[in-house]
């Protein structure tokens, strides 16, 4: 009889056994370490679907669920030539929860060969990342995703026809990183990314799945459109820098306070001078006036305090809309608050509720490491998207007061 192929693999986890279930089982849960979208009714007999951005898709059943001890369900992944069973034990130790995963049911046939392999790559990685969540709050798949060093932006047929781009679909590049791989390579701000390694880039989610498919340091084809030009550049990836995030939330708070306060005297300086009719002036069709951009500026704030809510409260969910571009919330805005003083006001209070948010966060956020930090590390890069934000401010100015005369 031939010995049956499994994959079986161990690792100890320092998280009590209820928390690592709650992992393995719950939806959203699943997203923040194993794949991009789940949907889960983890009970005997309950459904459940897993999804990644480059493609796989496993569906199957929950066959028994013994919380927090044991999850047994069938496994059909995209392209396997059937069924297989997926096993989680967990046994509290001395050092934690004590975690085995055993995945059965290869057959012997050659067809078998690429699923089995492909196993023990996932579990390898899954176990991984799954302690590096829970010891760390570090999602390893976002840590060892390669850095191309742009700011991205969509693109619609208003933009290609503003800026005589023949694309009208594909990733806008706002700003290039200095010393970064696209600037390297010879990428614009103003270009438009269509392809990369191969992949079509038509939005956001297919550029991350491209970008799983490379490592840090491999050189990689990256079409651009240019005008009425489509190019090709050879982008040498960088390793992403995982940015440190303090323990304490009085310590974030505090730094972000402070930088609060240098973009506040700069959006001060930048619309000094600048009279009610000026400021509401947009300076071209299509493009934010000042008073614009500081409602966008406000929306932005309180949707990432709504945003916060979702990782704190585990009800995040994916979306295409971004509400702080919504033209009808932006111009109610600005009929609450006509007056640029008041636009002015509006964001300094709602800067100041950013801060004291993080203040604020709770014990029980602090204890979940991946939560914390993506909560606490989104407010210390913010302030890049507000100095983007504060340029465009200081060109708008200067064209509005230009055309005024002045």
């Amino acid at each position: 009889m031939e010995e049956e192929r499994v994959v079986r693999m161990k690792r100890t986890l320092r998280a009590g056994r209820e928390r690592v279930f709650d992992l393995l089982t719950g939806g959203l849960r699943l997203r923040e370490w194993f794949c991009d979208m789940a949907w889960t009714q983890p009970w005997p007999g309950g459904r459940y679907a897993l999804f990644w951005r480059y493609g796989l898709e496993v569906q199957g059943t929950f066959v028994e669920v013994e919380q927090p001890e044991e999850v047994l369900l069938v496994w059909q992944g995209s392209g396997d030539p059937g069924p297989t069973l997926v096993k989680w034990e967990l046994e509290e130790g001395k050092e934690g929860c004590e975690v085995e995963v055993e995945h059965r049911g290869f057959g012997r046939d050659p067809r078998w060969n690429a699923a089995l392999a492909e196993a023990e790559k996932r579990w390898a990685a899954a176990l991984e990342n799954l302690q590096s969540i829970l010891e760390e709050g570090v999602d390893l798949r976002e840590a060892r995703r390669p850095l191309l060093g742009v700011s991205l932006e969509g693109m619609d047929a208003g933009r290609a026809r503003r800026e005589g781009i023949a694309a009208e679909m594909g990733l806008y590049v706002a700003n290039v990183v200095p010393g970064g791989a696209a600037e390297a390579a010879g990428i614009r701000r103003g270009d438009v990314i269509v392809a990369l390694g191969g992949y079509e880039t038509m939005d956001y989610g297919r550029l991350l799945a491209a970008m799983q498919a490379f490592r840090a340091g491999d050189t990689v084809a990256v079409e651009v459109v240019r005008g009425q030009e489509r190019l090709t550049f050879q982008a040498t990836l960088k390793e992403r820098p995982v940015p440190p995030v303090p323990d304490e939330p009085m310590e974030a708070a505090k730094t972000l306070r402070e930088r609060y306060a240098q973009l506040g005297a700069a959006l001060a300086g930048a619309t000094a001078g600048l009279g009610e009719e000026e400021a509401g002036r947009r300076p071209a069709p299509g493009e934010w006036s000042v008073k614009e951009v500081l409602a966008h500026l406000s929306v932005c704030e309180r949707s990432m305090h709504e945003y916060w809510a979702g990782i704190a409260s585990g009800l995040v969910t994916e979306g295409e809309a971004n509400p702080t571009v919504w033209p009808d919330r932006l111009s109610a805005i600005l009929a609450v608050e006509p007056t640029l003083s008041g636009l002015l006001s509006r964001l300094a209070r709602d800067m100041e509720e950013t801060v004291r948010l993080i203040e604020h966060l709770s014990a029980e956020t602090r204890a979940d490491r991946y939560r914390y930090r993506r909560i606490v590390r989104s407010a210390l890069e913010y302030p890049e998207h507000i100095e983007d934000h504060l340029g465009q401010i200081r060109r708008t100015a200067e064209v509005v007061h230009a055309q005024a005369g002045g």
